[in-house]
């Protein structure tokens, strides 16, 4: 693992997830807020699939409830990065069973590796989607910024480094993070372009 997904790893998502809660609704109707708090119920309660569903069909009638999509990209994701970290393990599993000698288990670690990757893909794909509308048509800087947040991460899974770097300032831009936060998206953006961009 480079240092950059370490680090991405580190920077957490816990403020994306809050702001995902307490976005205000105030251009939306009584109807699509109702399916929305009855998501966000759904994935407080731990039932994430549940949430998805709901949150998904509200979307769909509701394509401009920003709150809603931004807590359905934010969950997207997640599942995504669940299965991106399972994946992670089983190479590592495939090259430490090489290292040792071991080449069908290693074959076999590898395999599990390319099926976790096969279902993490589209999770993925459906997070950048909706990210990616919040962070263009979001209700206020603060709720575009922190899409633009966990943007980072699916620009990381992907290697797009250059998106990622442009995510990073975007979000700066729009969140105005505090001395000790806006050091530690600085540092990550600087991991970024001496690892990947140096050619740039």
């Amino acid at each position: 693992m480079t240092h950059v997904r370490k680090y991405c790893r580190a920077l957490g998502l816990l403020g994306a997830w809050v702001v995902g809660l307490s976005c205000g609704c105030s251009s939306v109707n009584s109807a699509s807020n109702e399916i929305y708090e009855r998501g966000l119920n759904q994935a407080e309660s731990g039932n994430i699939l549940g949430a998805v569903k709901t949150l998904s069909e509200g979307s769909n009638q509701y394509s401009g409830h920003m709150p809603m999509r931004f807590a359905l990209g934010r969950l997207q994701f997640e599942l995504g990065e669940a299965e991106h970290v399972r994946e992670r393990q089983a190479r590592r599993l495939a090259k430490r069973l090489l290292a040792s000698g071991k080449r069908q288990e290693a074959l076999s670690a590898a395999r599990e590796a390319n099926a976790l990757r096969a279902k993490a893909v589209p999770w993925y794909e459906k997070a950048r989607e909706n990210l990616d509308h919040v962070a263009h048509h979001g209700d206020s800087d603060r709720q575009r910024g922190w899409a633009y947040y966990v943007l980072i991460r699916v620009h990381v899974f992907y290697e797009e480094w250059e998106e990622a770097s442009y995510s990073i300032d975007q979000a700066i831009a729009l969140r105005k993070p505090p001395g000790n936060l806006y050091a530690k998206w600085r540092e990550f953006q600087a991991q970024i372009r001496s690892e990947h961009l140096a050619g740039y």
